[in-house]
């Protein structure tokens, strides 16, 4: 069972890693909770854990919401903007031909305190959730909260300059590239 902040997400294992759900990728709505099961072909196992918030989709910390694509490692538990900006990560760094950051790597950049997580759990095992008054779901939930309010502030701009310009959702994923860039650089 994979957990994330998105109630009624379109999560789905992008087989393909085009961020697109094909018609021969398994797909499920979140629950009420953001947690979601899904398996997947022999074969997939390096696939992208993928959840698009659309217009049936509510953010349980700021309510409605769409235009989001969260990502994840196939292995991951937890589907969020830290494993989000790994994922990117680790992507940039492979079309750049660079070593690819650790996960430990990414939560310490985004100021997530690694050494209170436990042995042997990083952030795509994380559920700040469980715990949320321990002071590491508290850093792992501000951590995200100010990535993803940058994000959001970032898309508004967007949709309300409108013509030709980059639009909500573009500028979204623009920004999570961006971060991604950064940590991998």
């Amino acid at each position: 069972v994979v957990k994330g902040p998105l109630k009624n997400a379109l999560a789905f294992l992008d087989y393909d890693g085009d961020g697109s759900k094909d018609d021969n990728e398994p797909f499920v709505r979140t629950d009420s909770d953001g947690g979601y099961s899904i398996e997947g072909t022999a074969g997939n196992e390096n696939a992208t854990l993928v959840a698009i918030a659309d217009e049936l989709t509510t953010d349980k910390y700021s309510g409605p919401v769409s235009g989001i694509t969260l990502k994840a490692p196939a292995t991951a538990k937890v589907v969020s903007i830290a494993s989000t900006i790994y994922q990117e990560a680790v992507e940039e760094a492979e079309v750049a031909g660079t070593e690819a950051p650790t996960v430990n790597d990414v939560a310490k950049l985004l100021g997530i305190d690694t050494d209170a997580l436990g042995e042997g759990v990083d952030l795509l095992d994380f559920n700040p959730d469980a715990d949320a008054t321990s002071a590491v779901s508290k850093s792992f939930e501000s951590a995200s909260q100010q990535v993803a309010s940058v994000l959001n502030t970032m898309a508004k701009v967007a949709d309300a300059t409108g013509g030709d310009a980059v639009d909500g959702e573009a500028a979204f994923a623009l920004g999570l590239k961006s971060v991604s860039k950064a940590i991998t650089n």
